[in-house]
């Protein structure tokens, strides 16, 4: 392919990202009793905590945020500054581990206020368009890249998690580079520690141990021992800090019991609920992304011992089991949008012409 054609590609893999971006702060909002707005729950103590980061006292990072949603929240407007206190909120809990989020927006928030917690979201949006697009250069199948990165950009769902003041975004940019990086996988230390670091800051993003443990197994079943034990070992470091907090109510909130334990036996079925709720969502409200996922999940059986079928199959069972024991339901994709960029590899690596990476 030409240098003209590639830089063709590259500017409408930009043009429909920027599109993406200006059409979620042009039109938000709720639609259908759902929020489809730019400042979530969830968003408000990842914004408290910038704020702090950047020189705030507490007392004016509550009243600045508070302020913010009464304006600009549409399903949570009323805050009581001193309820995002660190010691007033128990969610703190299991929040205080995920730093990373906060201190990447700070320059943002520093330079444009509050709304700058949009521009990691939108850079990580960017990312995973640029990784799907350069996975189909790899394997000389630039159009297909071209159209799963344009259509992505255009499901409802993908831009409703992925342009909020919340992780989701950051978290599915970092796998779609640790898919990057595993389709162009050589076994040299350079990529290994840019894995490993990979690791270690999704562990500062949010709770990703089941989805490395699942990555770390299919390098196993493909003989890449020693990537597959750092990857584990660092994953399983990142894990520490929660056996120091009181993590139990993360777990299946909803269920009565608090022993963690007996909370663990009601897992299976947690499991089947989110699995029906979230593709019955999808069915209703995003058919594109639905018909991408079924797609990706045919040709993965298909081509099952192909390692890109791998990664995605185990990817979506550890990110199915993320879900359940999160026990939301009806949160459309949400939890599963770091499975996005494996959704990509697997179609990508199965459907062109040129043979697997191994």
């Amino acid at each position: 392919m030409s240098k003209y054609n590639k830089l063709l590609f590259w500017s409408i893999v930009i043009v429909s990202w920027a599109i993406a971006v200006f059409s979620k702060l042009k039109f938000n909002g709720l639609m259908y009793g759902l929020d489809y707005g730019l400042y979530h729950p969830d968003g408000t103590l990842y914004t408290f905590r910038t704020l702090v980061f950047a020189g705030n006292s507490e007392a004016e990072s509550g009243i600045k945020v508070a302020n913010w949603y009464a304006t600009h929240g549409f399903k949570l407007k009323n805050i009581s500054p001193t309820s995002l206190y660190f010691e007033n909120n128990s969610n703190w809990t299991i929040y205080k581990s995920r730093i990373l989020y906060s201190a990447l927006s700070v320059p943002f928030v520093l330079f444009l206020g509050i709304p700058g917690m949009l521009v990691i979201p939108a850079l990580s949006l960017l990312i995973l368009m640029i990784v799907i697009l350069s996975i189909g250069f790899h394997y000389k199948n630039p159009m297909l890249g071209l159209l799963l990165s344009v259509f992505l950009s255009f499901s409802i769902t993908v831009d409703r998690w992925m342009l909020i003041n919340s992780t989701d975004s950051l978290l599915t940019a970092i796998f779609a580079l640790t898919v990057f990086l595993l389709v162009k996988f050589q076994t040299n230390l350079r990529v290994i520690g840019l894995l490993l670091l990979l690791v270690v800051l999704s562990s500062a993003t949010r709770f990703t141990f089941i989805l490395w443990l699942a990555i770390s197994f299919v390098l196993f079943l493909n003989k890449r021992l020693k990537t597959s034990l750092a990857i584990l070992l660092t994953a399983s470091a990142g894990l520490l800090p929660m056996f120091f907090v009181d993590f139990g109510n993360a777990v299946l909130p909803s269920a009565n019991e608090t022993n963690i334990f007996i909370k663990m036996l009601h897992l299976p079925y947690s499991m089947f609920k989110v699995g029906f709720y979230e593709i019955a969502e999808l069915l209703i409200l995003d058919r594109l992304l639905l018909l991408i996922l079924l797609i990706s999940i045919v040709v993965s059986i298909k081509n099952y011992k192909s390692i890109s079928s791998q990664f995605f199959i185990a990817a979506s069972i550890a990110l199915w089991i993320t879900g359940a024991i999160n026990g939301t339901i009806g949160v459309n994709f949400r939890y599963q949008l770091p499975l996005l960029p494996f959704i990509a590899w697997t179609i990508l690596g199965n459907l062109s012409n040129s043979k697997n990476v191994k």
